[in-house]
């Protein structure tokens, strides 16, 4: 499966680990079949963009993001609540800043030699939503579109959307851009070993803060990491809004933003809300340090 399952090292999350060995039990192992787990690309934006699983294929090219989330999943097409033995934990739709990562990963091929040189365009790729330790689903009509639980009696989950397209909102393969067949499946995977860094990610710094490696929360402007401080190791919660230094109105935009947030929050004393510390500027781009604690939640989902 060399060839058709492209993958280097493990993921340091348990969760992760077991439903990527789920999907790739029943994976086909022969041509056109394509997946790429785990990697990196840099998009246009200037920032790094994490993909846990493109897969290409005769049904499609989708790009899946997993989420470990337990229990019934209830909510709309904007936001999404878990429940779990009486722990409800409410989170933005993940399917919303997957359309932009679908965006940039496009507009990444497309400026790939593999593309470029050799003319044709990448695969319509569709966004999907992998809820692998979910047990039930009650969205809105517009909120379930494009999220999925694992194939079971009477559940047509990823597996069944992936191999045959069975999922009720998907349109049929007759689409022909959908399609990919031996030679875009090869071209795929040329523009994909290019733009793409697969394994684990170098450790993210930020200023002074060791970033845990993968985001709390993201927004299309910032992302929230647990941290680290490189030299005291105190633990805090940092918002970083990613703006590189050669992307000159974007990182103006950004530190104007970044500065609102924190002249807003750094006199503002309440046991409800997270205590901004600090406001520093790096070379990914402008770091607020809040208040530490695993237990947040944003306030849109609190009320």
């Amino acid at each position: 499966m060399a060839e058709s399952w492209i993958e280097q090292g493990e993921s340091p999350y348990p969760y992760e680990r077991e439903a990527l060995a789920w999907v790739r039990s029943w994976f086909p192992d022969h041509e056109p079949w394509r997946a790429f787990a785990r990697f990196t690309f840099p998009g246009a934006d200037g920032r790094d963009h994490e993909i846990d699983l493109l897969v290409a294929g005769p049904t499609g090219c989708f790009l899946i993001e997993f989420k470990g989330h337990e229990g019934c999943i209830t909510g709309d097409a904007r936001d999404l609540v878990s429940t779990s033995n009486g722990r409800r934990n409410a989170f933005e739709h993940p399917k919303r800043l997957l359309k932009s990562k679908v965006d940039k990963l496009v507009e990444a091929l497309r400026e790939s030699k593999a593309y470029r040189a050799r003319g044709g365009r990448p695969p319509f790729i569709e966004p999907l939503v992998f809820m692998h330790h979910a047990e039930k689903l009650e969205v809105s009509a517009g909120g379930a579109s494009g999220v999925l639980l694992r194939d079971r009696d009477g559940v047509i989950g990823l597996r069944g959307t992936l191999l045959e397209r069975r999922a009720p909102w998907m349109h049929g393969i007759e689409i022909g851009e959908r399609r990919v067949d031996k030679p875009a499946a090869k071209q795929l995977t040329n523009a994909m070993k290019e733009i793409a860094y697969f394994g684990p990610r170098p450790p993210l710094v930020a200023g002074s803060w060791q970033l845990a490696s993968a985001p709390l929360e993201e927004s299309a402007a910032w992302s929230d990491f647990e941290a680290t401080h490189k030299l005291t190791k105190e633990q805090r919660t940092v918002r970083v809004y990613i703006a590189p230094r050669d992307r000159e109105l974007d990182r103006a935009r950004l530190a104007n933003a970044a500065k609102l947030e924190f002249e807003a929050l750094r006199t503002f004393d309440h046991p409800g809300v997270l205590r901004a510390y600090d406001l520093d500027e790096c070379d990914l781009g402008f770091v607020i340090a809040f208040e530490h604690t695993k237990s947040f939640v944003r306030l849109d989902h609190f009320m």
